[in-house]
């Protein structure tokens, strides 16, 4: 499931929620304990319409599927390897 909250995108798995926004970090937290599991800067602010990229349009936002998570940021997109085994 995803959504979108006051310009943060949010994935929500079964053991790991995954946030990214307009400062540019991609967040992996434990969804039973909130701990931090992981960061990763992505070199550009994710398209909101909160911080006016996109010209107020969010085109799209993060997505996951098959193993795979993929975050536009900036003009750029990015792919993680969520699991080796789909």
């Amino acid at each position: 499931m995803s959504s979108r909250r006051g310009g943060t995108l949010v994935v929500i798995g079964i053991t790991t929620l995954l946030l990214a926004g307009a400062s540019g970090n991609l967040y992996a937290l434990d969804t039973s304990t909130g701990a931090q599991l992981g960061k990763v800067n992505l070199g550009a602010p994710i398209p909101t319409p909160e911080n006016g990229n996109n010209g107020g349009y969010v085109a799209s936002g993060l997505s996951a599927g098959d193993g795979l998570l993929v975050v536009p940021a900036g003009n750029t997109v990015n792919a993680f390897m969520l699991s080796t085994n789909p």
